[in-house]
């Protein structure tokens, strides 16, 4: 095990931004293509989804929900790396499934992320970032 540093963690989520802009010219190397596959690949899980038989049919209706902790692991994941990304909902997920032929594959689709290198003209990457306080959003009981 070779655990970052807290510092090294903190200071690439506050790199990190739902970059706006890509640049064209820069392509994710097939490397860390597949680091950020396998990220995906050992996302943790709240409810197992890789299972046969009855629990099969619950664990699809869990899927939309544990498709966000992907995300939130993919996300982190290109930040320590140095890949910028954007998460998206604002799609219109039936014609990304006609588009990606989900349907055929038994898949939907329910979040889109890009990923690549930020655009040296993007205005977002300058804009400050915005959070809630802790103490609105850290409960301890």
């Amino acid at each position: 095990m070779n655990p970052i540093k807290g510092e090294q963690l903190l200071t690439q989520l506050n790199w990190r931004y739902a970059t706006k802009k890509f640049d064209p010219t820069q392509k994710i190397s097939p490397e860390d293509w597949t680091v950020l596959e396998t990220a995906l690949i050992l996302s943790p899980s709240s409810y197992g989804l890789q299972v046969t038989g009855e629990r099969r049919a619950i664990a699809q209706q869990w899927a939309t929900h544990q498709a966000y902790l992907a995300l939130g692991n993919f996300l982190t994941s290109a930040a320590l790396m140095g890949i910028d990304a954007c998460p998206m909902e604002g799609f219109e997920p039936g014609q990304y499934d006609k588009i990606l032929d989900l349907p055929a594959k038994g898949l939907a689709s329910v979040v889109c992320c890009a990923a690549g290198y930020r655009a040296a003209d993007d205005k977002s990457a300058k804009l400050k970032k915005v959070r809630f306080p802790r103490e609105q959003v850290i409960h301890i009981v």
